[in-house]
C-alpha cells in the first residue's frame, strides 16, 4: 500500500511539473492583450477575435491600446510593421515565460496571426512555447458571386437584372454579408469579386 501511494505522488508530482514547465497558462488565466495606441481596424478586429477565444476558455482577457503595466500572468503583444502590400505576414513569438509577441508585416498579417494564435488555442490549448512564422502563398485569394439568375427577367435581356429587394433579398441582408465576411476572414481570403 506504501508503494502504491509513493507511486501515486511521483507521477502527479510528474504530470504537474510537465504541466508547469511545458509553459500551458493555468485555467481561468488573466489575459492581458496590448494594441498599439492608435491600432488599426484589423488589429483591433483582430484583438477581439482572439480575446472571444481566450474567454471561450475561461481566460480572463482585457484589451488595452498603449504600454501595458498590467502584472497579469500572460500579455500577448499585437502590433503591425505598418508596411502597406507587404505580404500579409505575421510572427507569434513567445518573448518570456509570460509573454507573447503577434507582429504583422502589416494590419492584415497582424489580423491573421491573432486568427492563428486563437485557433491554436482551440484546437491544441494555449501554446505558450512558440516561435512561428506564416504568410499567405498568394496575393489575391477570393470570391467570386453572381449577381444574376438562371433565366431572363420578363421584358429584359442577358445580363439585365435589376438589383432590388425583390429580385436579390439575400444583397440587402446585412446580417448574411457580415456572416459571410467573418467565414472570408476565417479562411484567409482578401477580396471579394461581384459578378454582373
Amino acid at each position: 500500500m506504501k508503494l502504491f501511494r509513493a507511486l501515486l505522488v511521483l507521477s502527479t508530482l510528474f504530470f504537474f511539473s510537465i504541466a508547469v514547465f511545458s509553459g500551458h497558462i493555468p485555467d481561468r488565466a488573466k489575459v492581458l492583450l496590448v494594441l498599439p495606441v492608435n491600432p488599426h481596424a484589423r488589429i483591433v478586429f483582430g484583438a477581439e477575435r482572439l480575446a472571444a477565444t481566450l474567454r471561450q476558455h475561461g481566460h480572463e482577457t482585457t484589451i488595452i491600446k498603449g504600454p501595458g503595466t498590467d502584472t497579469r500572468p500572460v500579455t500577448i503583444e499585437i502590433s503591425s510593421e505598418g508596411q502597406r502590400s507587404a505580404g500579409e505576414k505575421f510572427t507569434i513569438r513567445t518573448i518570456n515565460n509570460k509573454k507573447l509577441r503577434i507582429t504583422g508585416s502589416d494590419p492584415s498579417g497582424a489580423l491573421y496571426g491573432c486568427l492563428e494564435l486563437a485557433e491554436r488555442i482551440n484546437t491544441d490549448g494555449f501554446p505558450w512555447q512558440i516561435d512561428m512564422t506564416d504568410q499567405p502563398e498568394m496575393v489575391l485569394r477570393g470570391a467570386c458571386i453572381g449577381v444574376q439568375k438562371p433565366y431572363y427577367l420578363p421584358g429584359r435581356t442577358v445580363y439585365e437584372y435589376p438589383y432590388t429587394p425583390e429580385t436579390f433579398p439575400w444583397l440587402y441582408d446585412k446580417k448574411l454579408w457580415i456572416q459571410y465576411l467573418d467565414s472570408m476572414v476565417a479562411n484567409r481570403m482578401n477580396s471579394l469579386y461581384l459578378w454582373n
